[in-house]
């Protein structure tokens, strides 16, 4: 009845679960069993697709829209109702379950701190720290999708999300303001870190760590255009972690070229995996790349043949990256963290600074020895260097979205267009469709506020 309760009162799926995980909840009073309920991978490794598909990697071919949900047809041409009524949105019912989880789980580990034995309390302390982290996690990868674009000059006058704070069903709390929404992040993923272990497991990437810890920082100041401070996080990851893949090692004709387990994942996620145009290993051959994306990559960059394959009418469509399965990655690994330095030491001007660390990236990415390095005489120059190569090495990572919303408030004036049934959709720079509409049976019964989006 308690998980009957919950899908009333923060629009879950009807199917929330297909078991009955009362139990679950009821008796998980111990490490272990309070530890399993964060190990759900198929729960807690799913991250919001609705971004991705707004943005402009990729095109539909023609009658290709049609085949699509109402959900991802409209989010594909900007609609102003993008769900025609339709509920059960995994972008917005994903993220909030993986907050009920974690939620149970911090206030269980509550529950029973004063009786933990003293070797145990290592244990307490990394559950406690990866509960913070998925939580964080969750909040953000909302806030990047359902609230607007991080301004510092509004950020205390704009509304966020709901950042519900307890496994109390009873009460589901308004949106909070925006900068109260990231400053909770920040703190969670900040307490986080100095509980989670300093090194990653050997044999999956979806627990918890303070290398991640310190990517999802570096990645949330990103988005604030907090570029000093994220330079500090992404600095700090790395110190931590630094390996990349040398794609020389990597076989193209491999259905999944790089495994899950790798020298660059710091933590797993991927984007909503019931998506019928975006899924890495899985060709759907109306998906096409943009031209003008699939042309930065030369001859000689292994990134075109490892992330793209080739449709029968021999159009680029995406082929596989960093999950090793087939769901489009969303997670955190090194190479982001790469460019994240580089790009903030290029707006802080130290310019050869950051071409190292853009050239470093590339020779893992160019066949042995065809590698020409960068170098910049300006900021500019730097900038879009770095710019480029961000798309063209996280394309299909759930970061695009949040780049063109960053990007634009720094007067990138990035214009997309769309050509649906011989008409043409056009999203500018500073529009209120950077932020998607709150699904329909998430404001139903609630004090909840809808988006602008006029």
């Amino acid at each position: 009845m308690t998980l009957i309760l919950l899908v009333a009162c923060i629009s879950c799926k009807k199917d929330f679960l297909t078991k009955n995980p009362s139990s679950e909840f009821i008796t998980a009073d111990n490490l272990e069993k309070i530890g399993g309920l964060l190990k759900d991978d198929v729960l807690m490794g799913e991250t919001p697709i609705l971004g991705e598909l707004s943005s402009d990697d990729y095109f539909l071919n023609p009658g290709r829209p049609d085949q699509l949900l109402p959900v991802e047809r409209n989010a594909y041409n900007w609609q102003h109702d993008i769900y025609e009524g339709e509920g059960n949105i995994p972008d917005w019912n994903t993220p909030y379950k993986q907050v009920y989880y974690c939620n149970t789980a911090l206030e269980k580990l509550d529950a029973i701190k004063g009786n933990i034995d003293p070797t145990q309390q290592t244990i307490w302390k990394q559950i406690r720290g990866a509960a913070l982290f998925m939580r964080a996690y969750a909040f953000f990868n909302l806030a990047q999708i359902f609230a607007t674009p991080y301004d510092k000059g509004t950020a205390h006058d704009v509304m966020g999300i709901p950042m519900p704070l307890s496994s109390d069903i009873s009460y589901v709390p308004d949106r909070s303001m925006l900068q109260v929404c990231y400053d909770k992040i920040i703190s969670d993923v900040r307490e986080a870190a100095g509980l989670l272990p300093d090194t990653l497991s050997l044999i999956t990437r979806s627990n918890a760590n303070k290398p991640a810890a310190y990517a999802l920082l570096a990645r949330v100041f990103m988005s604030q255009r907090n570029y000093k401070v994220a330079l500090i996080f992404a600095d700090s990851c790395l110190s931590y972690q630094k390996s990349l893949i040398d794609f020389n090692s990597l076989k193209a004709k491999d259905k999944f070229p790089i495994a899950e387990i790798n020298n660059e994942t710091l933590y797993r996620s991927w984007m909503i995996s019931n998506s019928n145009v975006i899924q890495g290993g899985k060709v759907f051959t109306e998906t096409i790349i943009d031209s003008t994306l699939y042309k930065m990559y030369e001859k000689n960059d292994l990134r075109r043949n490892i992330y793209f394959g080739l449709n029968g009418k021999t159009q680029p469509i995406f082929g596989s990256n960093y999950s090793g399965k087939s769901y489009a990655f969303s997670g955190l690994a090194t190479d982001e963290m790469y460019l994240v330095r580089a790009e903030c030491n290029a707006r802080d001007g130290l310019i050869d600074t950051a071409m190292g660390d853009i050239n470093h990236l590339l020779q893992f990415r160019y066949k042995t020895g065809t590698f020409v390095t960068y170098n910049a005489q300006t900021i500019k120059e730097a900038l879009d260097i770095i710019l480029k190569e961000r798309r063209k090495e996280l394309v299909f990572r759930g970061l695009r979205w949040i780049d063109l919303r960053r990007l634009n408030k720094e007067e990138a004036g990035i214009i997309l267009t769309r050509l649906v049934d011989g008409n043409t959709y056009t999203l500018l720079p500073i529009s209120n469709k950077y932020t998607l509409p709150i699904p329909p049976d998430a404001l139903s019964g609630s004090s909840i506020r809808q988006n602008d989006r006029e």
